[in-house]
C-alpha cells in the first residue's frame, strides 16, 4: 500500500511539474521535397528576371551608390577613420565587401544585393510560415518585387536594399523564437545588427519592428515571444556598441549639419490624382524622380493595390483565427504597416507634428530625414498577410487545375503592380564601362597623387550611361586619392558638408573666372591634379585653361587633366605667419604669392570678396621646408621633424579632435589641420599626427569583434546543447 501511494504522489508530483513548466515550442513543419524545389525554382525565376539583364561587363552606375565597393579603385568611407558625421556603423561591411571584390572579379558579385534580396526573404517567410510552401511563395514574391524596393534598386541604396532584406528573419525569430532563448537572442541579436551595419536606419526600423511584435505578444500573453523579441533588441543594441560609443561621442561634440530644411527636401511625395496617403499605401513616394514606375505607366495602379490589398487582409483574418500565436503576428503586422505607413508620410501626413518632434528631439534620428524608409515595414506586412491570405484563398478549392490556376491569378498581382522592377528595371539601367581615355588620363598622371574630381557635383549626368544622372563616377575609377564634392544637392539644400576642404574648393570654384593661380589655392590642400570629366557643367570650367600655373597634361573627348605646377607638399613648415579676414583674402593673396610658405589664420573661415589682405605682406625668405611628399596623407602617418621644427601643416581636414605630441593644435586658413610649438628647445622626432576620434573607433571596433565572435560562440554553444537533450535518453520514472 505504501508503495503504491508513493508510486501515486511521484506522478502527481511529475503531473504538476510539467505543468508549471512551459513546454519548449514544437520543431516546426517541414517542407517536402518538392515544395522545396518548387521555391527554389521561384527563387531561381526572380533572380533571373530582376538581376538577369543587370549582369555584363562593366559595372551598374545609379544615382545613390555612394561608398559601394564596386567600382576599379574603390576607397572607404571618410567616416571610417571617425570623420563627421562620425557614425561608422558600415565600416566592418564595406571592408569584408572591398576584399570580396577585390578577390572575385564576376558582374553577379558586385550585383550580391540584387542577388541576395530573395533568398533572404525567402528563408525569413520559411521561419515565419513553417511548412506552408505556398504562403512563404507568395510572401516572398511582394516582399521582392513591390514599388519600394524597386526605387531603392534603381536609384542605387544598395545597403538600404540589404538591410531590407534581413526583415523577414528578424521578424520571424522575435514572433517563432528557437527552442533555446539564448540562441534566439545570439542569432536573432546578430542579424540586426547586421542590418544596422548596413544601414543605420534600421536602428529605428528594426527597433520598431521589435517593439511591435514583443507589445503585441505580450498583450495576448505569449510569454516566450515577449522575451525573444526583447533579447534580439538588447542583444543587438550589444553588438551595435562599436559603432553606437564613437556615435555618441560624435552627437556631443560634432555640431549636426542635418536641419528641418532636410525634411521638406527628402519628404515623401505625393500622388497628383490620389493624394499622399493612397501613395504611401501603395509604397510609392520616393523623394527623387527618376526610373521608369508602374504609377507614371498604369492609370489603374489603384485597383491592383486595392485587390493586394483584400488578400493581405484576408490573410490577417486567417492569422487571427489561428491560435493565440497567429492572432499575435496578424495585431504585429496589421500594427507594423499601419505606423509604418504614418512614419512614411513624415512631416507632411496626419502625425507631421509628431514626426517633426522626434526629428528635433530624439537623438540620432535625424538619420531618418527621408520618412520615406519606413514604408520597409509597410512592404514586411503587407508580405506576411499576402502569404496567409492567398493559402486561404487557394486551399478551399478541391480540383488541382483550379488551385494552380488561383495561385496562378494571386501570384501575378503583386508582379503586375511592380513590373517594372524586373528586365533591367524596364530598360532604365545596365551594366556599362567607362571610355578607355579614363585609363590612358590615370596614367598620365603621377602614381599616388591627390586629384580634383570636377565638375564639383556629387551627381552627374553621364552620357555614356545612357544620360542618366549618376553618383559621380570620377573618385571610384582612377586609382588614387580623389577629392570630389559630397553636395547634398537636394531642394533647397545646396551643400551640408561638414569637410572644410569642400567648402573652401566651392568657394574657390564659384570664382574661377576671376584666378588666374588657382594652382596655389589647391597646393595647400595636397592636391596635384586636377580631374575634369567631360559631362554637362564641364563646359562652365575653361577659365582652367588661363592658369598660370595649370598645365594641361590629358585632353580627350571624355575627359581632360590638368597638372598643379606649384609644389604640392602633404607635410609642410612655412616660414612666416598671417591674419587675414577670410577666404576672399586668401584667393587674392594666392594672385601674388605660394601660400605654402604662410602659416594663415583667418578671422573668419568662410566666403569673402576677393580684396588684397590690409596687413602688410613680407616677401617669402624661404620655399617652406617640405617634411613629407604628396603622396596622400592618413589619420596615423609618422612625420620626421628636424630639430628646429616650430609649424606643422598637413593637407588633412581640420576637424577638431587633430594632436601632435609637444605642439598646439590650429589650422591653415580653416581648411587643413596644422600645429605649432611653443618656444624652447628641440630635437629631432618622428612623432605621429593622430585623429583623437580614430583611437575610440579602433578600439570599439577590436571590442565590436570580440563582442560578434562570443555571440557566435554563445550561439553554437546553445544549438549545441538543444541537440544534446534532444538526442539523451529519458531516465525518468517510467523509463525502460
Amino acid at each position: 500500500m505504501a508503495t503504491g501511494s508513493t508510486a501515486v504522489t511521484r506522478s502527481a508530483a511529475a503531473t504538476r511539474g510539467t505543468r508549471s513548466s512551459p513546454a519548449p515550442p514544437a520543431a516546426p513543419a517541414r517542407l517536402k521535397r518538392s515544395q522545396r524545389w518548387y521555391l527554389g525554382a521561384l527563387i531561381v525565376v526572380l533572380d533571373a528576371a530582376i538581376v538577369g539583364p543587370l549582369i555584363g561587363r562593366g559595372s551598374l552606375h545609379l544615382l545613390d551608390v555612394g561608398d559601394y565597393p564596386d567600382s576599379p579603385h574603390p576607397a572607404f568611407a571618410p567616416s571610417a577613420p571617425g570623420f563627421p558625421p562620425g557614425v561608422t556603423n558600415r565600416a566592418p561591411v564595406e571592408a569584408v565587401l572591398y576584399w570580396l571584390f577585390q578577390a572575385i572579379h564576376w558582374s553577379p558579385v558586385y550585383l550580391l544585393p540584387f542577388v541576395a534580396l530573395a533568398p533572404l526573404a525567402l528563408a525569413g517567410f520559411s521561419r515565419l510560415f513553417p511548412g506552408r510552401a505556398l504562403a512563404i511563395g507568395t510572401a516572398t514574391v511582394l516582399f521582392t518585387v513591390n514599388p519600394f524596393i524597386y526605387e531603392r534598386m534603381a536609384n542605387g541604396q544598395l545597403y538600404v536594399l540589404m538591410g531590407y532584406s534581413l526583415l523577414p528573419a528578424i521578424l520571424a525569430l522575435a514572433v517563432r523564437p528557437l527552442r533555446s532563448l539564448v540562441a534566439t537572442a545570439a542569432l536573432g541579436g546578430g542579424i540586426f545588427a547586421l542590418s544596422v551595419a548596413l544601414s543605420v536606419h534600421y536602428v529605428f526600423i528594426g527597433l520598431l519592428m521589435l517593439l511591435t511584435a514583443v507589445l503585441a505578444h505580450l498583450v495576448l500573453r505569449q510569454k516566450r515571444a515577449v522575451q525573444a523579441g526583447t533579447a534580439i533588441a538588447g542583444s543587438g543594441l550589444v553588438l551595435c556598441l562599436y559603432w553606437l560609443i564613437p556615435a555618441i561621442r560624435a552627437i556631443r561634440t560634432m555640431p549636426s549639419q542635418v536641419t528641418g530644411l532636410d525634411l521638406s527636401a527628402f519628404h515623401t511625395l505625393s500622388d497628383p490624382v490620389w493624394g499622399l496617403a493612397v501613395n504611401v499605401a501603395g509604397l510609392y513616394g520616393f523623394w527623387r524622380p527618376g526610373a521608369p514606375l508602374v504609377q507614371g505607366q498604369l492609370s489603374g495602379w489603384p485597383f491592383l493595390l486595392l485587390a493586394i490589398l483584400i488578400v493581405v487582409v484576408l490573410g490577417l483574418r486567417e492569422l487571427w483565427g489561428g491560435g493565440a500565436a497567429g492572432r499575435a503576428l496578424a495585431l504585429s503586422c496589421g500594427v507594423l504597416a499601419l505606423v509604418g505607413g504614418l512614419l512614411a508620410a513624415g512631416a507632411e501626413g496626419v502625425t507631421g507634428g509628431i514626426y517633426t518632434w522626434l526629428f528635433a528631439h530624439v537623438p540620432g534620428f535625424k538619420v531618418m530625414r527621408e520618412a520615406g524608409k519606413f514604408s520597409a515595414l509597410v512592404a514586411l506586412g503587407y508580405a506576411v498577410g499576402f502569404g496567409a491570405g492567398a493559402e486561404a484563398i487557394v486551399r478551399p478549392l478541391t480540383p488541382k487545375a483550379s488551385r494552380v490556376l488561383c495561385l496562378l491569378c494571386v501570384a501575378v498581382l503583386p508582379l503586375a503592380y511592380g513590373y517594372t522592377e524586373l528586365w533591367g528595371f524596364a530598360g532604365y539601367a545596365g551594366p556599362t564601362q567607362a571610355p578607355a581615355s579614363w585609363a590612358a588620363a590615370d596614367r598620365a598622371m603621377a602614381q599616388g597623387a591627390t586629384a580634383l574630381a570636377l565638375p564639383w557635383q556629387a551627381y552627374l549626368q553621364v552620357p555614356w550611361f545612357g544620360n542618366r544622372v549618376v553618383d559621380n563616377p570620377v573618385p571610384g575609377y582612377f586609382d588614387r586619392p580623389v577629392i570630389s564634392a559630397d553636395d547634398t544637392e537636394a531642394g533647397s539644400i545646396t551643400t551640408e558638408s561638414s569637410d572644410p576642404r569642400s567648402l573652401f574648393l566651392q568657394f574657390c570654384l564659384s570664382e574661377g573666372n576671376r584666378l588666374t593661380e588657382f594652382g596655389r589655392l589647391l597646393a595647400p590642400l595636397g592636391i596635384r591634379y586636377v580631374i575634369l570629366a567631360r559631362v554637362p557643367g564641364g563646359q562652365s570650367f575653361a577659365w582652367l585653361d588661363r592658369q598660370h600655373d595649370m598645365r594641361r597634361v590629358f585632353q580627350a573627348a571624355t575627359v581632360a587633366v590638368y597638372q598643379n605646377m606649384e609644389a604640392v607638399p602633404a607635410a609642410y613648415e612655412p616660414s612666416q605667419r598671417l591674419v587675414l579676414q577670410d577666404w576672399g583674402q586668401v584667393a587674392a593673396l594666392a594672385q601674388r604669392t605660394s601660400l605654402t610658405g604662410y602659416l594663415i589664420q583667418v578671422r573668419h573661415a568662410g566666403p569673402g570678396p576677393l580684396t588684397a589682405p590690409a596687413a602688410a605682406v613680407v616677401p617669402q625668405a624661404r620655399a617652406p621646408a617640405v617634411i613629407r611628399a604628396a603622396t596622400g596623407t592618413s589619420v596615423a602617418e609618422p612625420v620626421n621633424l628636424p630639430a628646429a621644427t616650430r609649424t606643422v601643416v598637413l593637407t588633412d581636414p581640420a576637424y577638431p579632435g587633430w594632436g601632435l605630441p609637444g605642439f598646439r593644435t590650429t589650422t591653415q586658413f580653416g581648411v587643413t589641420v596644422a600645429f605649432t610649438r611653443p618656444a624652447g628647445p628641440g630635437r629631432p622626432a618622428r612623432l605621429v599626427a593622430t585623429y583623437g576620434p580614430w583611437r575610440l573607433v579602433k578600439a570599439c571596433d577590436l571590442a565590436g569583434a570580440f563582442l560578434a565572435v562570443v555571440d557566435l560562440a554563445l550561439l553554437a554553444f546553445a544549438l549545441t546543447r538543444v541537440r544534446r537533450r534532444d538526442r539523451a535518453p529519458d531516465t525518468g520514472p517510467g523509463a525502460e
